[in-house]
C-alpha cells in the first residue's frame, strides 16, 4: 500500500467567450494547492481524528489568452479554504 497523499496541485484552464460567440474574450487559470494540515489541539477532542483536515490555497488568474503566462495576467485573486473532519 502506498503512503497517504500529503499534497496535491491541480491546475485548470477555462476559456471565456461571450454567449453565442466563437471569439475568445479571455482565459481563466485556476491553480489549487491542496495539503493535509494538522488538527488544532481543541479539535482533536471533538473530531474524528481518523479523518484529516485539508487546506487549499487557490489562485485564480484572468489572462488575455490561454497560452499567456501568469505574469501577463489582467488580475488575480487568492483564497484559502479549510475543510475539517465531520464531527463524531
Amino acid at each position: 500500500a502506498s503512503e497517504a497523499l500529503k499534497a496535491l496541485r491541480v491546475s485548470e484552464l477555462f476559456e471565456v467567450r461571450e454567449k453565442d460567440q466563437q471569439e475568445l474574450a479571455a482565459a481563466v487559470r485556476v491553480v489549487t494547492l491542496w495539503k493535509q494540515a494538522p488538527l488544532p489541539e481543541e479539535g482533536k477532542k471533538k473530531l474524528d481524528t481518523s479523518r484529516k483536515l485539508m487546506q487549499a490555497i487557490q489562485t485564480v488568474y484572468v489572462l488575455p489568452e490561454p497560452a499567456a503566462a501568469a505574469t501577463k495576467k489582467f488580475a488575480s485573486m487568492t483564497t484559502r479554504f479549510v475543510y475539517s473532519p465531520i464531527l463524531s
